[in-house]
């Protein structure tokens, strides 16, 4: 039942025929079941929907639904804006022949101008100051794709791609992936270019760069090192530990006295004897 007014404690409103809400109806509240009654608000082009006496009491009072659809009509109202703010570009045929491609393959049978504008912008189109030339530049190349072959149509306002326009798109791409495998190619060749003649530069002295890894100087410094432990003084300690040891020759040696002189010292001792 679509409500119309309220007299009293009876609705009036209108009922459905099985196509459309044309039959006048009343009903009283005290007939209505809180536990059961759905409500639905059209509140502009949005809905809001009430299940229960309860929550058609708290959303009329509370007003959250309403304000959440405000915040959401003013975050539209401001993307519009933005979106109209900038021009709409046709491109190239190439990408008007990739659009129509894409949305044959998406199943949709025939794609005009404004299929087209719709699948690249939504409905936002619409409210576009300039949406009438978009269309008219939009069908001017439909119309050459399909007089070059790459589109079939029978009345100008439905299009479909042939297998001519597929292999269009297909030797396009490839050329495209060798133009940029072909940069990479250049790019990386210069690279090279550019470090022997930096290197050639500095091997002639012609330029000069920042040593990065200097191993000679790792090795004269490795090699200084132990020649400065040599000369460095030693600790007392060390010092007498180093010092050798007298070794004694033969002639200084202290012996025991040899028969020569044991015969010289007894010779008075025996003479006093006498």
């Amino acid at each position: 039942m679509v409500l119309q007014s309220l007299t009293g404690t009876t609705l009036h409103g209108l009922q459905s025929d099985g196509a459309q809400y044309v039959v006048p109806a009343t009903l009283e509240v005290d007939d209505i079941d809180p536990a059961t009654i759905e409500v639905t608000h059209f509140y502009g082009l949005d809905e809001v929907r009430y299940e229960g006496a309860w929550h058609i009491a708290l959303g009329l009072a509370v007003k959250w639904p309403y304000l959440w659809l405000h915040s959401l009509r003013m975050r539209n109202t401001l993307a519009q804006r933005w979106f109209n703010l900038w021009p709409l570009r046709v491109g190239d045929r190439l990408d008007v022949l990739r659009d129509v491609v894409k949305a044959s393959e998406d199943g949709t049978h025939g794609v005009g101008a404004l299929e087209l504008m719709s699948n690249r912008h939504g409905n936002r189109w619409v409210d576009h100051p300039a949406w009438r030339e978009y269309q008219r530049r939009l069908d001017a190349q439909l119309r050459l794709l399909a007089d070059a072959g790459d589109l079939t149509t029978n009345d100008y306002f439905t299009y479909q791609p042939t297998g001519q326009g597929v292999r269009t798109l297909d030797e396009r791409h490839d050329a495209s992936r060798k133009h940029g495998a072909n940069w990479w190619v250049q790019v990386a060749l210069g690279v090279i270019a550019l470090a022997a003649a930096v290197f050639t530069a500095a091997q002639t002295g012609f330029l000069k760069l920042p040593t990065v890894l200097d191993l000679q100087g790792k090795k004269d410094e490795q090699v200084e090192k132990p020649a400065a432990n040599q000369n460095a003084p030693l600790p007392a300690a060390a010092a007498k530990a180093s010092v050798p040891a007298p070794v004694l020759s033969p002639s200084t040696s202290p012996a025991a006295p040899s028969a020569s002189s044991a015969r010289r010292a007894s010779a008075p001792s025996a003479s006093g004897a006498r």
